[in-house]
């Protein structure tokens, strides 16, 4: 990490050690502090005599915090911060999963006394970014120091760094990873993913992926979330592209996303797929390995490959109720002048407890703008108030095009004539 101020002239510099003979290319990067690629260049060709020992041992990779930061805060809404979160991204040579080991111990400033420790195991790989973090509330009153080490697979102390002086009230409840007793920090987590690989310029080889994910969260509330996806050369293990995607999920409710990248050269592909919350902690990830696209007819993120993957969407949608039953009608429309495939799913929830109750399908074919009308009943099992998420899915391309949601449709046993209770027209 480097800081710097305006034009001024900053010089710094970075060394790095050959073990083994070879030629070597260099790809040097510049993000700004929100991760942004602002500007690269590339050193290529340099030769270079490896060291003699190879790692303290020769077969021993090195590991090490490639950077590190913490951050203070109140979890029980006192006014107080009670709370530290210590985030790192630790590094590896090896150009390979390697499973680390974290300790983070706790002393009291003014005694040095021992107060509290814990270990945190995790997988990196390379110099991709691993981004973690780990909290710590404070039983009592007072000021502490945190020394951070990383040791790796073989229990190798391999690097470390301390955080001193920081001043915490005592929270709700303390230790390692507390909820805080308000719930403070909730957890996402991708509940399911999946990943396809199709051809979008029609030369009968596939040329993109279509990465598409289902994160959902312990909080009852709309959260917002960041999504990250970091694409590598497999062989090379070279930064090919990447992109951030921001959603808003909510609760267990289905939040079905996906996104589609096109290769710009023949090649073999990994993915790294990163999950942070709204206050920008990790939360979950996974990664996708040697996927073999052939060059589109135009590279990155969500391209159109040529134009073939039209729009649809819903024009015009309303409800109707009787009793415990609901129907649920709509007019898709698709910007093609041909016939298209889709499905509309509708998944119902209980506007109460939020509890998934139950979902529909059903299969239709539309033609660009004309008017066709569609209905998909339920019954409900019980009295209840509900909530329909309606979405229209693109079966030939694979993800979803539009969506409505119904809200607090209140469905019971009676005799009571059918109302029209709205009408919607885009």
């Amino acid at each position: 990490y480097h800081t710097i101020n305006g034009t001024q002239v900053d010089d710094f510099a970075q060394n790095w050690t050959a073990e083994e003979n070879g030629t070597y290319d260099f790809q040097v990067q510049l993000y700004d502090d929100d991760y942004n690629l602002e500007d690269e260049f590339w050193i290529r060709g340099v030769t270079l005599n490896g060291s003699s020992g190879g790692g303290g041992g020769g077969g021993d990779e090195d590991e090490w915090f490639y950077s590190h930061d913490h951050e203070t805060e109140d979890t029980n809404g006192d006014g107080e911060v009670d709370t530290i979160e210590i985030s790192y991204d630790p590094d590896t040579t090896c150009d390979c999963d390697v499973d680390i080991t974290v300790y983070i111990l706790v002393y009291d400033n003014e005694t040095g006394d021992l107060v509290d420790w814990d270990t945190f195991e995790y997988t990196i790989n390379d110099g991709s970014w691993d981004s973690f973090s780990e909290t710590w509330t404070a039983y009592d009153d007072g000021t502490y120091d945190f020394q951070v080490d990383l040791y790796d697979e073989e229990d190798n102390y391999e690097d470390n760094f301390t955080i001193t002086g920081v001043e915490l009230s005592a929270g709700d409840e303390g230790g390692f990873n507390q909820e805080g007793g308000g719930g403070g920090d909730e957890d996402e987590w991708f509940d399911s993913w999946y990943y396809e690989t199709e051809d979008t310029n029609e030369d009968d080889e596939d040329d993109t992926i279509e990465i598409g994910y289902e994160p959902d969260t312990t909080c009852d509330c709309d959260v917002d979330i960041t999504v990250y996806i970091w694409v590598y050369e497999a062989e090379t293990g070279d930064l090919v592209d990447w992109q951030t995607f921001a959603y808003t999920i909510n609760g267990g409710k289905l939040d079905s996303f996906s996104e589609n990248w096109t290769a710009y050269d023949d090649g073999t592909y990994d993915f790294v797929v990163d999950l942070y919350d709204d206050d920008d902690n990790y939360e979950d990830g996974f990664n996708i390995t040697s996927v073999e696209l052939l060059a589109g007819d135009e590279g990155g993120f969500n391209q159109e490959g040529g134009g073939e993957d039209d729009d649809e969407w819903f024009d015009e949608w309303n409800y109707d109720t009787e009793d415990a039953t609901i129907d649920i009608s709509y007019d898709p429309d698709t910007s093609c002048d041909c016939y298209i495939d889709i499905e509309v799913y509708v998944d119902i929830f209980d506007s109460e407890t939020d509890d998934h109750v139950a979902s529909l399908d059903d299969d239709h074919i539309i033609y660009n703008e004309e008017e066709d009308w569609f209905v998909q009943e339920w019954t409900a099992g019980y009295d209840g108030t509900y909530d329909f998420n309606v979405y229209l899915y693109d079966q030939e391309y694979g993800h979803e095009e539009d969506n409505f949601w119904i809200y607090d449709v209140e469905l019971a046993e009676q005799n009571a004539a059918p109302v029209i209770d709205a009408l919607y027209v885009d």
